[in-house]
């Protein structure tokens, strides 16, 4: 319950009460499960903080647990669409597309229409910020499909989105 009140935390903007509450929980040592809820919430805090070198430490963390174990836990896919983000925040943008596309097929047999959403969308975000508009488009509207635009989920997240890339791609996507 601890890891559910600090997402909740992080998700209404109460910083200080989500880091809090998740320090406090990786001090209390539980499960790996746990342990990977409350790392990939301070990823997700640190991200928004912009303190991203913070956060790809955070990251590599998950990296280490999830190579030796926990290929396709919840938490990880999660922190699989931050560390998209960080890297699309880095200027990496090529990078995080690929990372984005790397890990849709490696998720491909969990079935989780949620995380592909999310990393879609990233992936949308990273390719047009790598100046390729079509399989930028493509994304977008696989994402859509999968409940983008219309779930509460994702929602705020796919429409943010698009306006950044329509943003960042001008009239330039509709003349392709």
């Amino acid at each position: 319950m601890d890891t559910n009140d600090a997402h909740y935390a992080l998700v209404r903007g109460n910083f200080k009460k989500a880091q809090s509450s998740l320090e406090n929980i990786l001090k209390s040592r539980g499960g790996v499960y746990i342990e990977l809820a409350a790392i990939e919430g301070i990823a997700r805090l640190q991200v928004a903080l912009g303190q991203l070198d913070e956060c790809e430490r955070a990251l590599d963390r998950i990296a280490g647990i999830r190579a030796n174990r926990l290929q396709l836990a919840y938490t990880v896919r999660g922190a699989a669409a931050v560390r998209v983000k960080l890297l699309t925040r880095l200027g990496q943008c090529e990078r995080a597309a690929d990372l984005a596309g790397n890990e849709l097929r490696e998720f491909a047999r969990v079935n989780d229409s949620g995380s592909s959403v999310a990393l879609r969308t990233l992936r949308a975000l990273a390719l047009a910020c790598s100046g390729n508009t079509a399989e930028c488009a493509q994304d977008l509207f696989d994402a859509a499909l999968l409940g983008g635009a219309t779930s509460r989920e994702h929602q705020a997240d796919y429409n943010h989105t698009c306006g950044l890339i329509l943003s960042k791609c001008g009239q330039t996507v509709f003349a392709d």
